[in-house]
This record gives C-alpha cells, sequence and structure tokens, in this order.
C-alpha cells in the first residue's frame, strides 16, 4: 500500500511494527516465545531493507519511508549514486544522509517522511493517535543550512527539491519528547478515551511496576530519567493515581525490549 499510494501513514505502521512488535519477539526468543513469532519478526526485520526508500516511476522523486542505518546504490533518471544513511534512530533523534558518486549535478526531489509521532497527523483507519496534538516537527539542514517551515506536505513528507552533488548532506534532528498514546476509531481515526500507552518517538513504553489499580493522568507526563537500561535506552519514572498523596511511582522501559510490563493502562481524570 505504501508503494501504491504514497502515503506516509503505511510507514507510520511499518516503523510501529519494526521497532516494537519485531524487535520484541525477537527479545522474547529466548524466553520460549513461538516460533510462528519469531518467523514472522524475522520477516518483518528481512524487508524492512527493502521499503526504507522507494523511487517513482520515472526516478525523479526519492521517498525516504525509515529512518535506519544503510548504504544503498540508488538511480535517478540514469544517474547511479550511493546514498548513505546514519542514525542511532529510535534511540536517538538524529539522522544525516550523504550523496556519493554523483556524476557531476543530479536534480532529484527527495520526499523526507515526517513520522506521525512527530506530525500528529490525524489518518482515517489507523490504529492509534496522540493525546497532544501539537506537532513537535524536525529541524532540517542541508548543507548545514535550515530548511525554512519544514511542515510535511499531504501525503506525510518533506520535500527537498534541489540539483544534487557528491557529498551534499542533509541533517534531521527529529526531538523525542515523551508522550500519551489512545487507541483511535478505526473508520475516523478519532481518539477513544480510557485507557493511555506511553511512546518516546516510535518507541512505545511498558510500564514495569505494579500499578495497582492505579491509572496515567494526561495532564502528568512521566520524564526521563538519565538512566539507562541494558539495552541503551532510557527510562522513563513517574506517578500513578490523581491523588498526589495516594500516587504510586513508577518505572517505564520500551516494550521492544522485552520487560515485564503493562502498555496500556488505564486513564484517571486529573483533580485540581
Amino acid at each position: 500500500m505504501l508503494l501504491l499510494t504514497a502515503q506516509s501513514a503505511h510507514a507510520d505502521g511499518m516503523e510501529r511494527s519494526l521497532f516494537n512488535a519485531a524487535h520484541r519477539a525477537l527479545a522474547d526468543s529466548v524466553a520460549g516465545t513461538s516460533e510462528a513469532d519469531r518467523r514472522a519478526a524475522a520477516e518483518v526485520l528481512m524487508s524492512a531493507a527493502g521499503t526504507i526508500y522507494a523511487l517513482s516511476a520515472d526516478e525523479a522523486d526519492l521517498f525516504v519511508n525509515l529512518y535506519a542505518n544503510s548504504t544503498a546504490r540508488l538511480s535517478s533518471q540514469g544517474r547511479r549514486f550511493t546514498l548513505d544513511q546514519i542514525t542511532e534512530m529510535p534511540a536517538d533523534g538524529r539522522v544525516k544522509f550523504r550523496l556519493m558518486n554523483v556524476a557531476g549535478s543530479m536534480p532529484l526531489r527527495i520526499h523526507l517522511r515526517i513520522p506521525d509521532w512527530a506530525s500528529k497527523r490525524r489518518v482515517p483507519l489507523a490504529s492509534y493517535c496522540y493525546a497532544d496534538t501539537m506537532p513537535c516537527l524536525p529541524r532540517i539542514f542541508v548543507n548545514g543550512h535550515e530548511v525554512d517551515r519544514p511542515v510535511p506536505n499531504g501525503a506525510g513528507y518533506v520535500v527537498i527539491d534541489r540539483t544534487w552533488r557528491s557529498l551534499d548532506e542533509i541533517y534531521i534532528d527529529f526531538p523525542l519528547p515523551v508522550q500519551y498514546v489512545r487507541e483511535a476509531d478505526a473508520q475516523s481515526g478519532a481518539a477513544r478515551s480510557g485507557a493511555l500507552a506511553l511512546q518516546v518517538g516510535p518507541l512505545v513504553y511498558a510500564v514495569t511496576t505494579d500499578v495497582e489499580g492505579r491509572g496515567l493522568v494526561q495532564q502528568r507526563l512521566p520524564k526521563t530519567t538519565g538512566r539507562l537500561n541494558a539495552q541503551g535506552h532510557e527510562q522513563l519514572s513517574g506517578r500513578l493515581g490523581s491523588e498526589s498523596e495516594t500516587s504510586l511511582p513508577f518505572v517505564a522501559e520500551p516494550y521492544a525490549d522485552g520487560v515485564r510490563g503493562t502498555v496500556w493502562i488505564a486513564e484517571e481524570l486529573h483533580s485540581q
């Protein structure tokens, strides 16, 4: 569907599956996860490399769909070139692209996907949406010069249309704030109330503390602790429950890391 429609929402779902469900299945493989789960995770990981980039039929447009370390040999209207992508996504929001082996100059429109967790786009048929609808858009630089107003188009991409040469670079700095996620109505994409999950960038977090019947409060976001878990991902800390005197401290870690915990937590109304 991504290749047929050029709509970034399909890549959003692919990213969510890759960085959360597929990695979790692999992390659980040492703990007796079924063979079918491991096979499904392996298939997602093997197919991901082929969906990082896509070219339009006339090779005048290059779509960047996933942010992951890679070196790709591509062509645009008969011109061969190499595209390096350097990033530690999803642990870090910085991404750098470098074009290499360009013969002379090459006109090309590069479409950079702005993920749903940054754009906060509401998409019909989407399974999830964000409690905070304020976009947290990245800063984008081309050869050190900042792109003015990098607002995604209707398909969810920021387009950089220029003539490229070897050693040209694109740098993207995605903010990775702590956010609450809600389930969405399957038809309208509207948010459903009643339960919240935690997300940082594309990583969904699980609360590893016993919730003891308490819930999350939308107005009270947890904070990063500065401590890294064994997989190098930052832990979160916050409090469950709406009453300050009875609230319960909790710790959360990425679901993908195989931790034992709860992803969807009941929502409590904030009491003044």
